[in-house]
Parts: C-alpha cells; sequence; structure tokens
C-alpha cells in the first residue's frame, strides 16, 4: 500500500513540475507599428470581412510569439483564433532570431494551410543546430520567411473575421506536447477592435427675435452666443445658422486583401439630417443646410425645404458627403419677414445610413437643441377674452425702463372663428409709465392709443391674444382682470409670458 502511495504522489509531483513551467510565454500584435491591432469598423461587421496584420519590421512579424522557454520539434504550436478564423493562404511559422544564427535569420519553423478554423495545431521542424530559446522571436506570416527579397519587408498575415462578431477579435499562441499539454502558455491579446466608424455631433446655438431695431416687429433673426455665425444685416429675412457635424473619428487601417472600412468594403454611405420645430415652422419659409463656414445663402447645392412642415428631413446629397471624411454642415432658417415669430426650440437628430450586403446600419443620434429662439421684448398671452361690451377685459401694461420708450403690439395667437391678427399696433408707452389696453367689442385699444378692430373674432366669439412690449423682457409686467357677463363681478385673467418651452427669460 506505501509503495503504490509513493507511486501516486510521484506522478503527482511529475505533473505539477510541468504545469510549472507553463504559462510564461508571450505574444503581441503589432500592426503597423509594435502593440497596435486592427480596427474594424462596426458598420462594416455584418458578414465575415478578410483583413490583414501588417508587420511593422523585418524582425518583428504582425504576429509575435516570445517563448517563455527552449522551443523542440516535439512541441505543437497551437494558435487560437476567438471571432475570427484563419484565411485560405498558407501560414508559416518562423523565426527571426536564434542563438546559433544570430539576429536577422529567418527560418521556417513550420508550415500548413489551416483553412477557415479558429484553432490550429502547427507542428514545429525545428533544425537540429538550431535552438529556439527564451526570449526569441517567432512570428506568424502569410510570407515565405526564407525568401532574401521577404527580409527586408513586413511580415503580414491575412484572417477573416467573423459575420458579426459578440465582441473584438483575440489571438493566443500556446507551446503544446502532442497529448495537449500546455509547456509553454501566453495570454490572448487583441487582434482586431470593432469601432464605429460614423459618428455625429452637433452644436446648439442661440438667437433673437428682434424687437429693438428696426423694422422692432419681431420679423426679423439676429444671431447671438453662435459657434458659427453668418453676418447678421439689416433685411426682414436675415438667415440664422449654426453647425452640425458629421465625423469619422478616426483612421481606418486596410489593404488589399479587404477593408475595415464600410466604404471600403463595397457598402454605401449616405446621411440625413431630421429636424423638429416646437412652434410648428411659424413664419419660416425654408429651412436648409449649407456646408461648413459657407454663409446661408440658398443655391442648388444646398440641401433646401422650402415651406417646411412637420417633421423635416434633409438628405445630404453623397456629393457633399461621401462618408469618407469628417464634414460640417451649418442649418440655416430663413425667415419669411413678415410675419412676427414665436420663440422656439428647434432640435435636431443625425442619421448616417450605411447599406449593402453585410452593412450594419448605425442608430441615428438622439433628437437634441439645434436652434433656440429667444425675444429682446417682453410677451405675454392673455388666456381667454370675450368679444363682448357685457364683458370686457382690461389689461394694465407697465414699462419700467428708466429711458426706452415701448410700443405695444397684439397678435391673436387662437380664436374661437379661427380668425387671426398679426403684428397689429396698439401704441407707445413711455418710460416708466403705465397704461390700461382695453379689450371689448370688436375692438382693442390701448389709452391714448389707436384702435385696433377685432370684429373677425364675432359677436361674443373667445380668443386669446398676445401683447409685446417692446423693450428689456425685465422692464415690463402686465396684469388682467375681466368684468363676468353675468354678474357683472371683476375676475382675474391668467396671463403666460414666454411662450416657448425652457425659455430662460420666462417669469
Amino acid at each position: 500500500m506505501g509503495k503504490k502511495f509513493r507511486i501516486i504522489m510521484l506522478a503527482m509531483l511529475t505533473v505539477c513540475m510541468v504545469a510549472s513551467m507553463a504559462f510564461a510565454g508571450t505574444n503581441t500584435v503589432n500592426n503597423g507599428a509594435a502593440a497596435t491591432n486592427v480596427l474594424i469598423a462596426r458598420e462594416a461587421t455584418g458578414s465575415a470581412r478578410s483583413l490583414q496584420v501588417a508587420g511593422f519590421a523585418a524582425s518583428n512579424g504582425a504576429i509575435r510569439y516570445v517563448p517563455g522557454q527552449q522551443l523542440t520539434s516535439a512541441n505543437l504550436l497551437q494558435v487560437t483564433l476567438v471571432n475570427a478564423t484563419f484565411d485560405t493562404s498558407p501560414v508559416y511559422v518562423c523565426t527571426a532570431q536564434d542563438t546559433i544564427y544570430g539576429a536577422g535569420s529567418n527560418l521556417i519553423l513550420g508550415t500548413a494551410t489551416p483553412g477557415a478554423v479558429s484553432t490550429y495545431n502547427f507542428q514545429l521542424n525545428i533544425p537540429t543546430a538550431v535552438i529556439v530559446a527564451n526570449g526569441d522571436n517567432v512570428y506568424l506570416s502569410s510570407k515565405i520567411c526564407t525568401i532574401a527579397a521577404d527580409a527586408a519587408v513586413n511580415r503580414i498575415l491575412n484572417f477573416r473575421t467573423t459575420a458579426s462578431p459578440t465582441g473584438n477579435g483575440t489571438i493566443k499562441v500556446d507551446a503544446i506536447t502532442a497529448g495537449g499539454l500546455a509547456v509553454d502558455s501566453s495570454t490572448a491579446v487583441t487582434l482586431y477592435s470593432i469601432l464605429s466608424e460614423y459618428a455625429t455631433a452637433q452644436g446648439a446655438t442661440t438667437h433673437t427675435i428682434d424687437y429693438l431695431q428696426a423694422p422692432a416687429n419681431g420679423t426679423r433673426i439676429i444671431n447671438t452666443g453662435t459657434t458659427l455665425a453668418t453676418v447678421a444685416d439689416s433685411s426682414v429675412a436675415t438667415a440664422t445658422s449654426n453647425s452640425i457635424a458629421i465625423n469619422m473619428p478616426f483612421t481606418l487601417n486596410y489593404s488589399t486583401n479587404g477593408a475595415t472600412g464600410a466604404s471600403n468594403a463595397g457598402l454605401t454611405v449616405g446621411a440625413v439630417v431630421n429636424l423638429t420645430d416646437s412652434a410648428a415652422w411659424q413664419g419660416v419659409s425654408n429651412v436648409y443646410l449649407t456646408n461648413g463656414g459657407v454663409a446661408c445663402t440658398t443655391g442648388a447645392a444646398n440641401v433646401i425645404n422650402s415651406a417646411p412642415s412637420g417633421t423635416v428631413a434633409l438628405t445630404i446629397p453623397a456629393n457633399a458627403f461621401n462618408g469618407l471624411v469628417q464634414k460640417a454642415f451649418n442649418l440655416c432658417v430663413t425667415p419669411n419677414g413678415t410675419s412676427a415669430l414665436s420663440t422656439r426650440v428647434i432640435q435636431s437628430s443625425v442619421d448616417v445610413g450605411v447599406t449593402g450586403t453585410g452593412a450594419v446600419d448605425p442608430a441615428a443620434s438622439a433628437l437634441a437643441n439645434a436652434q433656440t429662439w429667444g425675444l429682446n421684448a417682453y410677451q405675454a398671452t392673455v388666456t381667454w377674452v370675450i368679444n363682448s361690451a357685457t364683458g370686457p377685459t382690461y389689461c394694465l401694461v407697465n414699462n419700467t425702463d428708466t429711458t426706452n420708450t415701448a410700443t405695444v403690439l397684439l397678435d391673436v395667437v387662437a380664436s374661437e372663428p379661427a380668425a387671426t391678427i398679426s403684428n397689429a399696433t396698439l401704441g407707445t408707452l413711455a418710460a416708466k409709465t403705465s397704461k390700461l389696453v382695453t379689450f371689448t367689442a370688436d375692438s382693442a385699444t390701448l389709452a391714448g392709443g389707436t384702435a385696433v378692430s377685432t370684429s373677425t373674432m364675432t359677436a361674443n366669439g373667445r380668443y386669446s391674444p398676445r401683447l409685446t412690449v417692446t423693450v428689456n423682457p425685465q422692464s415690463a409686467t402686465i396684469a388682467c382682470i375681466q368684468t363676468d357677463p353675468i354678474t357683472g363681478a371683476k375676475r382675474p385673467v391668467p396671463v403666460l409670458t414666454g411662450d416657448g418651452a425652457n425659455m430662460p427669460w420666462k417669469n
């Protein structure tokens, strides 16, 4: 019994001693530079792609393995790929350095054509006079390493990705025995990385509906705080702009055997900018894109949507964005020059589309603020007015500015008979004064001003007027009361200021 126990223990000790010699080797992927792997566009990963790792020096192949101990012909070199397979070309196991012949010697230690497999065991064939020792360079190549002309060129290795890989590709090189026991093992390293080739970035800009300069009626836009401003002029229909950039944020590595980029994989790349307007494009004659740095001028080369409505889709033509370069565009919006403009937030989403065999179409960016239009005047909406002499509404308008006289303008933004009034002048209000606006049967009148007809509201018609006071928004207030047509009692009427969502001037 004791003898059997000693035999078992000796066998276990032998196994432990052999096992303790493993896990010492290292391997690297050198794609054009030391420790650099291949990049492949996520957009091109829907089918298997042939790729190539191009070594950066003759003595350091694209796939380099440095054993942690001496190798012999009794060893197999086991190469394991994850999310990749070998190509159909031959693969050579080479040494670029050995202790007998010195640096620069290029010897074949084994060769095979594995085919489309992810794991292959290369039988080593090391000459008797050659020692492949700890620290020597062993590399895998798709070129015959003993040809003199190849000694000075980059060592390459061809491989294929799997279709729709679940993650990055890796490679692991181990030395094993014929029985599969690890003699010298290494850690898997990244063979290729999957990155999104196309990404989008956009800048938000702010613009002002102008009531303080000629014509001082809210039909004109001026630029404030723009990241890429056009030249503001005194015309009524001044365009506004901001930049939407479509970026390819990294350089792609590709070869004649295949490509890592979507466009180099035979795929078609385009882009669409989708736009929404919280004011339903009120007062806007057209919206369009120009190339970055180009002023907002409508022309045949620009993407123009005249009389926009709903969600506007601006398709960037292939000659403007070919999917190969970083490209910036300006978003231009032109007022019609006659309507008093409403405050608004214009949002955009950029969708880069990739189509073709094996294409993986990237998701569109989330809607984000592209333009915000504010006021440089005070504006308030009176929620409920009756076009009746028995139920008049009185609004006290206060101008607290110490210097500037204000003009008071009237718009009807909603009404029971679907009638409107636009940009009607009620009169002026001197600095540090208050005046009453009276809404009664068929008229709206500012004290000392000119009555504006409201007869289109029809008798007893209900409507919501908007009053604009052309001074700094912090220098005006409005409060309203209404006579109850039945009881004759006075009741307050809600007044809403700042009719745009998330506006900083809302109070």
